[in-house]
This record gives C-alpha cells, sequence and structure tokens, in this order.
C-alpha cells in the first residue's frame, strides 16, 4: 500500500513543475482604460480585470457609436508570443476590433504592448430583437494568442492557436500524459486486489487534465453592450386624412415621382424648400421638391445620412395618383415596419416597382397592400409586373385584398411566399384578369378561414396548382373561384372543406370546366350553395361522395340557380340539365328516373 501511495505522489511532482512553469510562462492583461467614445455612448461601469478577464458595459443609441479602449498586454515569459488580429465574434449587430497601437501584433519577451480594443454598432437591431425599448447583448469574447513564428518565404504565418501559451498542443504534456498512462498500466498489472485500487487509479488519471485546466488562463473579454431603441432617419408615418404629403406642402396627386437617397449633401430643414419628415422633428430626414415638370408635377426626394426607414407601411404611399415610378428603393429600409396594409394602393399610375431590397421579416399584415379597389369603386391599375421572390412573409397573418383588381398585372412572383400563418386570403388575387399563369407551390393555407373570392376574377388563368392549400381551417370558399371562365380545369380533390359553411358562386361563371372532383368535399355544414355551379357551361360531370349533404342548406335562395346554365352536365346514371331544376333538389348522387340527381358516385366513402 505505501509504495502505491508513494508511485501516485511521485507522479504529482512532474505535473507540479508543469504547471508552476505554464502558470508564469503567460501573456495577462496589464491595465486598460476608456480614451475614446462617441457622444450618445455611455458608460456604465468602468472597465475591471478580474482573473485575467476583462469586463466591460456601456450603452449605445445611435448607428456607428463607438468605444475605443487601451488594453496592455504583458509578455511576462522569455519567448515572443503573436496575437491574432481578429476577435471570436457572431454579433449581427455590434463588431468588436484589435488593433495594436504601433501597427505589429507581436508581444516581444519580457515586455508589454498596447493595443486598441474598438467596439462599434455596425448594423441597426431589428425591430422583433428589442424588448422594451432595448436590446442587450453579452458577449464572451477571446484573445487569441500564439508562439510567435516569422513569416515563411510563401508569406504563410503559423495558423492561430486556441487562446494562450500552453492552450495549444504541447509535446511536453503530451509525454507526461504517457508516462502517467504507462505507469498506471504497470500499478494495475501488479496490484493483486484491483477493485481497491480503482478509485485510487481514477485520480491518477484524473491529473492531466487538471492540469491541463490550470495552465489554461485564457484572455478573455466579457462584453455587455445595450443598445436603445431610437428614431434617428426615421420617417413619419402618413396622415391620409392630410391631401399634403406628410408634412410639406405638396399635394399627394402632385407627385410623379419619389426618390429616396442616402445623403442629405449639407441640407437641413432650416433651408428653403426642404421639409423635416422625420418622425422626431429633429432633422434626420428630410423631403424636397425638384424637377416640376410643365404639367406641374414633381418629383419628391426624401433623403437620410446612410438610408429612411420607415416606421410604418400602413398607406404610406396610398392613393397617390399620379405617381409613376419610385427609385433609390435600397435607401428606403422597412425593417422595423409590421403593417404594409394599403402601402402601394390606389396609386393607378405607377408602372413599375423594385421591391427586392425591402426587409418584411418583421411585418405581420400586409391586406391590401396593392389592392386598386377603393370603397365600392374599382380604379385601373398600371403595375404590369411584380416580382416578391425576396419577401419573408414568416410573420404575416393578413394578406386579404393584397392584389385586388390589378387588373394590368400579367406577371405576379409570389412562389417564395411562407403563408403558414396566414388566416384571412379573401379576394387575394380577386380582380387579376391579365394573369395567365401563378405559382402558388409554396402556399402553405393550413390556418386559412378565409378564402372567400381568393381567385374572383382571374379570367386568363389556364391552369392553377393549388395541391399545397390545406383547407381543413376554411369557414368560407364564397366565390372562391368566381369568374374563372378559362380555367380548363381545377383540382379540389384533396379539399377538406369540413369546417365550410359558404359555397356560393364557388365555381359561378366556370364556363370552360369539363369535369369537377369533388369528391373529398363534406358539405354536412354548409347552409349556403347559391349560384355554386352556375354557367359553367361545358361542364359535364361532378364527382362527389356520400360526404356532399345540404341537409343544412336551407331555403330557396341559399340553392337558388346552383345549377343554372349547366346545360352539358349529366348525373352518373344520365339524369340531364333540367332548367326546372336548377337547386339544391339535384344536389345529390344520381340514382336514375327513381332519384335524379346531377352528380356522379366516387365509390363508397
Amino acid at each position: 500500500m505505501k509504495k502505491v501511495l508513494l508511485t501516485i505522489l511521485l507522479l504529482f511532482i512532474p505535473f507540479f513543475i508543469y504547471a508552476e512553469e505554464c502558470d508564469t510562462d503567460k501573456v495577462t492583461v496589464k491595465s486598460i482604460e476608456l480614451i475614446d467614445k462617441t457622444t450618445s455612448v455611455e458608460e456604465y461601469d468602468p472597465p475591471a480585470i478580474e482573473e485575467g478577464i476583462i469586463y466591460l458595459d456601456i450603452g449605445m443609441s445611435y448607428l456607428n457609436d463607438s468605444a475605443e479602449y487601451r488594453v496592455v498586454l504583458d509578455n511576462a515569459s522569455n519567448q515572443d508570443f503573436n496575437v491574432n488580429k481578429n476577435l471570436t465574434n457572431d454579433s449581427k449587430y455590434i463588431e468588436y476590433r484589435l488593433e495594436p497601437v504601433d501597427g505589429t501584433y507581436v508581444i516581444n519577451k519580457n515586455s508589454s504592448e498596447e493595443f486598441i480594443l474598438t467596439i462599434k454598432y455596425i448594423n441597426k437591431v431589428e425591430a422583433a430583437d428589442f424588448y422594451d425599448g432595448y436590446y442587450e447583448e453579452e458577449k464572451e469574447l477571446l484573445i487569441n494568442i500564439n508562439d510567435y513564428v516569422e513569416e515563411s518565404t510563401n508569406n504563410e504565418t503559423k495558423d492561430d492557436g486556441i487562446v494562450n501559451p500552453k492552450t495549444g498542443f504541447d509535446t511536453t504534456f503530451i509525454v507526461l500524459a504517457l508516462v502517467v498512462g504507462i505507469t498506471v498500466l504497470i500499478v494495475m498489472y501488479n496490484l493483486k486486489k484491483r477493485n481497491i485500487f480503482f478509485v485510487l487509479i481514477l485520480l491518477v488519471l484524473l491529473i492531466p487534465p487538471i492540469v491541463k485546466a490550470i495552465c489554461t488562463k485564457d484572455i478573455k473579454i466579457s462584453s455587455y453592450v445595450t443598445i436603445n431603441q431610437t428614431y434617428e432617419g426615421m420617417l413619419m408615418e402618413r396622415n391620409t386624412q392630410i391631401d399634403n404629403y406628410l408634412t410639406t406642402n405638396i399635394g399627394k396627386r402632385d407627385i410623379k415621382k419619389i426618390k429616396f437617397t442616402n445623403s442629405l449633401n449639407g441640407h437641413t430643414s432650416n433651408d428653403a424648400g426642404y421639409f423635416d419628415v422625420s418622425v422626431n422633428q429633429d432633422g434626420t430626414v428630410l423631403a424636397w421638391v425638384s424637377d416640376t415638370d410643365n404639367s406641374g408635377l414633381v418629383t419628391l426626394t426624401i433623403a437620410a445620412e446612410g438610408k429612411v426607414y420607415a416606421s410604418n407601411g400602413s398607406s404610406l404611399f396610398w392613393d397617390l395618383y399620379s405617381l409613376e415610378t419610385m427609385e433609390g428603393m435600397q435607401y428606403f429600409d422597412t425593417t422595423y415596419v409590421t403593417d404594409m396594409s394599403y402601402m402601394f394602393a390606389c396609386d393607378i399610375h405607377l408602372k413599375s416597382l423594385d421591391l427586392s431590397h425591402f426587409d418584411t421579416s418583421n411585418v405581420t399584415t400586409m391586406n391590401s397592400m396593392f389592392s386598386m379597389r377603393w370603397g365600392s369603386t374599382f380604379l385601373d391599375s398600371s403595375l404590369i409586373s411584380l416580382d416578391l421572390s425576396s419577401f419573408d412573409t414568416s410573420k404575416v397573418k393578413d394578406m386579404y385584398e393584397m392584389f385586388y383588381n390589378c387588373t394590368a398585372m400579367t406577371s405576379l412572383n409570389v412562389s417564395s411566399f411562407d403563408t403558414s400563418r396566414v388566416t384571412n386570403m379573401f379576394y387575394m388575387f380577386a380582380q387579376c384578369s391579365s394573369l395567365t399563369t401563378l405559382n402558388l407551390s409554396s402556399f402553405n393555407t393550413i390556418n386559412v378561414a378565409n378564402m372567400e373570392g381568393m381567385f374572383l376574377g382571374c379570367s386568363s388563368l389556364a391552369s392553377l396548382n393549388i395541391s399545397s392549400f390545406n383547407t381543413s381551417n376554411a369557414t368560407t370558399m364564397r366565390e372562391m373561384f368566381y369568374n374563372c371562365y378559362n380555367l380548363a380545369a381545377i383540382d379540389v380533390s384533396h379539399f377538406d372543406t369540413s369546417k365550410v359553411t359558404n359555397m356560393s358562386f364557388m365555381f359561378d361563371g366556370c364556363s370552360a370546366l369539363t369535369s369537377l372532383n369533388l369528391s373529398s368535399f363534406d358539405t354536412s355544414n354548409v347552409t349556403d350553395m347559391g349560384y355554386m355551379f352556375r354557367n359553367c357551361t361545358n361542364l359535364r360531370e361532378i364527382t362527389v361522395s356520400q360526404k356532399f349533404k345540404t341537409d343544412n342548406v336551407i331555403g330557396n335562395n341559399n340553392s337558388g340557380y346552383m345549377f343554372f346554365g349547366c346545360t352539358s352536365l349529366r348525373g352518373g346514371s344520365g339524369t340531364v340539365y333540367d332548367p326546372n331544376h336548377t337547386n339544391k333538389d339535384y344536389a345529390h348522387i344520381d340514382y336514375g328516373t327513381s332519384n335524379p340527381g346531377y352528380f356522379t358516385s366516387a365509390g363508397p366513402y
């Protein structure tokens, strides 16, 4: 027993020697002080050093706010070390830099080296990341230090190590670990009662990692930065009750072009002809008029230093009657916008629109965004195409009437839309009468309750793939395909209609349809089927299952004209269209002369 204990004690000795050597042969933080900062930066606590860790606590408010610290690193060893140019950091909004005062990243032996640590606010915090007006970020950054190696002939330098001397690959440490391992094996081989000494052996095995932890004295920066939410550079909200646009003296119908730019060019709100249109009325966003043409229409320029941030998109450009073009949209930032309802609605002369730079990641509503309907008045549209493939719609809940009456639009790209949270899509594409194709393959409609008039009046659509639609929560499909008279086929065989209560006018005017497979339709809760198949003049077959019921459809109006004009319709047992039976009395599977109907059985479902 004494021999075993003596052996273990002897094993500890080289590791204690090694621990002492690595504890002194290292780089430490000698001092740190704040030497410069922008005006709005607040230092909540002075910088501090505890056990080799630098602690910082500051607050910032505006983009490009920064704080500079002088950091002195002390090398008490007899070897030179390199400091990595970069600090480990994955922050979205804050940049951390460590740069030497004299330009060299080498810390010579037994000397000190001064570095400048800069913390800078580089990207505006997204609205969703603010909490109660603040964004707080706590980061632990490593100052990477390695053994000094001169540049080789091919200008390559040694790869950065982990943090400090003795923390990367260490030959001495590996040799010591092998000695311990071999000794343990010898002890185990010679012990007659191994189980008695098992705990002692484990302790011996723990010696290397314990000593390794002693030797790993990282130089770290523990940074705590608070960013206060501000409205600098933010465009004011639109008051739609006032005829003049924003706070200018320009009438909303006198603007032919809106141009965004990223520089005020030295102008202030005190200059004649310049209007302060910022949220805080602090002069950070200005507007001015130029290029007046003979018609009296003007170009309105809106500018800020960097970008113009939108505070609210709702009705922002609504009813700008003469607006034809918008330029510099890359300088118009919608990061903070949650509402884009009616944003471009009723701009009847707007011919083109580049929204590829729009950040819609925080938007929750897009209803009537491009709508050309004003109350009961339908306006002519000039917008021919829209590419919204860059839109992030993952938080959007309302898309109803989004493209209502965009009659001139021949191309619409919504192929990347995430609609998993959307609950309302009624009249979303209604009266887009020039659209010939529409890619809805990305649409997830599991939460959509209202699909009323969704494709109403899409008269140029020859086909429509809605195979991705999940209609399990839909409650109304009224006018869903109303007057889609070029639609030759529509696959709704997968529709779950168990919660739907209204199907009136659903296929009204779909005169190109020759067959409809409604075998999945459960209509037990439907109360209104009026005009459902009216004027489907080429419709020859409607396939249903026993789940297609009309028990809750009560009253003549609720099933009136259900099959009016379906002159080609024929039931599964040969019943032909009869103009005297156009309501629900023939809305069942055809059983011949004994019980005539207009439907063909899909089988025993």
